[in-house]
């Protein structure tokens, strides 16, 4: 599988489980050949759907699809050290750079973005959105989570007014009730 098939897989069990109790069947999968034509139709200046990496194949899943843009990637050397020094490289590991193409596609759809990413011999990390998880209320059952500000202001500090959040995403699955999610981001 390229360019992280069998982590769009992984991802898409564990938003199944989360929801069922199962990993199969699954009620999420990957969406495997809409991002090339989605470029495609940005190309030729069509209307594009923008949905993510993952898609709804049963009615359970539906809301995850509904309510989030995600964008899995994995790269054995995913480094969080982008984040930290505001890097802009065009290196394919930088995960600065997946987060802002995954706020910027979630605005276009109207979502919440969601980037699940993991390097070698890491955890699968996730980013979202601050105001979603003001929405939930969640930080203070985190253990693990750092907030990302964009270095747009140099006198605001990160923790007073972050756009992001970075968390380990197993932990955040465990913590959440999915019916919770729903009713509260589905409003």
């Amino acid at each position: 599988m390229a360019k992280g098939g069998g982590f769009e897989i992984k991802v898409a069990r564990m938003f199944t489980k989360w929801v069922t109790g199962k990993e199969k069947p699954e009620i999420v999968w990957r969406s495997i050949s809409l991002g090339p034509k989605a470029t495609m139709d940005r190309r030729r200046g069509g209307e594009i759907r923008k949905i993510g990496d993952l898609v709804a194949i049963d009615p359970k899943g539906q809301w995850i699809e509904d309510t989030f843009f995600i964008e899995c990637k994995h790269h054995r050397k995913a480094d969080l050290m982008d984040l930290m020094k505001n890097n802009s490289s065009k290196n394919k590991t930088n995960v600065r750079n997946w987060w802002l193409k995954c706020k910027r596609e979630s605005e276009e759809a109207s979502k919440y973005p969601l980037l699940v990413f993991h390097g070698d011999n890491q955890p699968i990390m996730a980013m979202a959105d601050n105001d979603m998880f003001r929405e939930l209320n969640v930080l203070g059952h985190l253990t693990h989570y750092f907030f990302y500000k964009e270095k747009r202001d140099p006198g605001a500090l990160a923790i007073l007014n972050p756009v992001a959040v970075l968390f380990l995403f197993e932990e955040l699955l465990n913590i959440l009730d999915p019916k919770t999610v729903e009713a509260v981001l589905r409003k």
